[in-house]
């Protein structure tokens, strides 16, 4: 805690009295710094990996819209009108049953084509699973930071140094371990 300057009769006691109140401070700030952006660093880091794995959940596209278009290959093995690598199918999912087109390898059968898109379904479906809940995990642990930084500020307003050290002791216990489960 800074403690507050007074002045004595002697002028050499009252500099060093200043320099000495100065210097605490400056170390104060200095350590206060040198907490918030480690804890900026990793709120940064979380931040990141949740707009990644958010580019991860797209990537795999929609499982329903996988088992569908695999359900229709099946479904239109036999009326399915093939112009290069579109193949043309009647959507019996839709009211009206419109005919749409897919993209499809020319190279490899319809029967074979529906069974990348299950197993893209497949795929798709586990993977929203897992990045959904690694979402609600980082979500948490964002909001944690984000509390820890509020409480950060708020030491630093009063400028309690013992508040700081037990702060910054738990940060550091508390800090990520690298290579967790991804």
């Amino acid at each position: 805690r800074e403690e507050p300057f007074t002045i004595s009769d002697s002028p050499s006691a009252d500099a060093d009295s200043y320099f000495q109140n100065l210097d605490e401070a400056k170390a104060f700030d200095l350590r206060v710094n040198q907490v918030r952006s480690r804890l900026r660093q990793t709120t940064n880091q979380k931040t990141k990996l949740r707009s990644n794995l958010l580019k991860d959940l797209e990537t795999h596209g929609d499982p329903e819209t996988h088992k569908k278009i695999g359900d229709l290959l099946l479904a239109n093995i036999a009326t399915a009108v093939r112009d290069g690598q579109t193949v043309r199918i009647t959507d019996f999912y839709s009211a009206d049953a419109p005919v749409i087109g897919v993209e499809v390898d020319e190279n490899i059968s319809l029967q074979d084509a529906a069974a990348q898109r299950f197993r893209q379904y497949t795929k798709a479906k586990r993977a929203k699973e897992e990045i959904s809940q690694r979402l609600k995990r980082l979500e948490e642990e964002i909001l944690g930071l984000e509390q820890r930084e509020q409480q950060l500020e708020q030491i630093a307003q009063e400028r309690n140094l013992d508040e700081l050290e037990n702060f910054d002791q738990v940060s550091k216990t508390a800090a990520p371990r690298r290579n967790q489960q991804k």
